[in-house]
């Protein structure tokens, strides 16, 4: 039962990330909700844990957003092991400000790489194959600098929603175990 609360939840990120985002920001300036919503499991419960909801988060995103199969799940394990890797080499636990700028840190490294590894993929398949389709994006732009800095201002209530509801997964689970 949790794990379908937990995709229906994210089936409804989804739609937000890829139907109702699209309204209030430009087309390149989207914060992505997914990635921080990601990002967020993975420094909460690691990346083990959350490798079935990576690619369930991928293989929606990629549904939704009619780019190339496989190119979001890929993006999402290249930034989800950037985080992993981040979050293994410090100890983010120490002080509040402290953690919330590795986070930031961890937010940025996970959005660079999962842009750089979706361009990387999309040129080698047009490469390598017939297909025409190269995911086209410009780091130095004003409109990718504008994205970060929303997916980073909206990484700190995606984690704040993430801890919440792992909280509440766990917490129901535990409630169903008759103790002796």
């Amino acid at each position: 039962m949790q794990n379908f609360i937990f995709i229906v939840f994210c089936l409804i990120l989804t739609y937000v990330q890829v139907s109702a985002l699209p309204i209030f920001f430009e087309v390149h300036r989207i914060p992505n909700l997914i990635l921080s919503f990601l990002v967020s499991i993975v420094i909460l419960k690691g990346f083990q844990w959350s490798i079935k909801w990576i690619l369930l988060l991928g293989i929606l995103l990629d549904i939704f957003s009619f780019q190339l199969l496989g190119l979001n799940i890929l993006g999402l394990f290249v930034a989800a092991l950037v985080a992993f890797e981040i979050k293994s080499a410090y100890r983010l636990r120490a002080r509040r400000i402290l953690f919330l700028v590795m986070f930031e840190v961890i937010i940025f490294a996970s959005k660079l790489s999962f842009d750089i590894s979706k361009i990387i993929v999309s040129r080698l398949v047009a490469l390598t194959t017939k297909y025409s389709y190269v995911y086209a994006l410009n780091i130095f732009s004003f409109d990718y600098v504008l994205s970060v800095l929303y997916t980073l201002i909206f990484a700190v209530p995606m984690y704040f929603i993430a801890s919440r509801f792992i909280a509440w997964l766990y917490r129901n689970q535990n409630d169903g175990i008759i103790k002796r």
